[in-house]
């Protein structure tokens, strides 16, 4: 999947896959993909943490623990979703679902609640410059 910058094109990163679902990061304009970087900065029990939930929405198609994932109530669309990892201070990874392709855009610490929003809006911001 890619867009086109004048000249050039952008691979998105793909982050999983699976018989049920792919995971993709977001490569934005300046050729960063955020989720990526952010995955990458993690320790290991954050990034293995990371990894099962992958593999788990990847072969089986969704997530049922709130432990691990949960849908972001805030006003607006597209749906945001973040997957959780709970080692350390608590990491998040936000999700934008799109059929059967989960297209990641950021990550960070577990924000508190009145940032939630803030975050969703990032993500949001980060999710229109996938294109299919």
């Amino acid at each position: 999947m890619s867009k086109d910058e004048g000249d050039s094109v952008v691979e998105h990163v793909e982050l999983a896959s699976g018989p049920r679902g792919v995971i993709i990061g977001v490569r934005v304009a300046s050729g960063e993909c955020p989720a990526e970087d952010f995955l990458a900065g993690l320790d290991s029990q954050a990034q293995t943490q990371f990894k099962a939930r992958f593999e788990q929405l990847t072969s089986v198609g969704y997530l049922r623990n709130p432990d691990q994932y949960r849908r972001l109530e805030v006003k607006g669309e597209p749906m945001v979703y973040e997957i959780k990892a709970h080692c350390g201070p608590g990491w998040r990874l936000y999700v934008v679902q799109v059929g059967k392709t989960w297209i990641a855009t950021h990550g960070c610490q577990k924000p508190k609640d009145r940032r939630v929003p803030n975050e969703v809006e990032k993500a949001r911001k980060i999710f229109e410059e996938w294109t299919p």
